[in-house]
């Protein structure tokens, strides 16, 4: 099993830090802030993803609780040994009230991964 390092839950991005913050009592449980209000994420442990065979994948799950999400990007490093040893991205599109989960794979060997770029548009 992968872990996921704790910046992956902390980072988010150059468009997304300049949105006003979130108490967390409006967070949902079990789910992090994206830095857009009504746009939750989480790693979705046990979802399936599209991934070519061999891959190593993980998913990222976002929600568009009271928003529609539009366009949705998402890039994460690859990590072994606390180094970034490569990246992967994933796209999709999600509207109001849809949980939308984005697969991040790679044929690379990794022991983490981390969120390094959020965008909705």
């Amino acid at each position: 099993m992968l872990k996921f390092t704790s910046t992956a839950l902390a980072i988010l991005f150059a468009g997304v830090l300049a949105a006003p913050a979130q108490s967390k009592s409006s967070i949902p449980k079990g789910w992090n802030s994206t830095g857009t209000p009504g746009i939750y994420f989480r790693w979705c442990e046990g979802c399936e993803g599209n991934a070519i065979g061999g891959q190593n994948y993980n998913v990222v799950q976002i929600w568009c609780k009271t928003r529609d999400c539009g366009n949705i990007y998402v890039r994460a490093n690859l990590l072994s040994n606390d180094a970034v040893i490569g990246w992967t991205n994933s796209t999709g599109y999600g509207s109001k009230g849809q949980k939308v989960n984005l697969t991040l794979a790679s044929f690379d060997s990794y022991e983490s991964i981390e969120l390094t770029h959020m965008r909705f548009y």
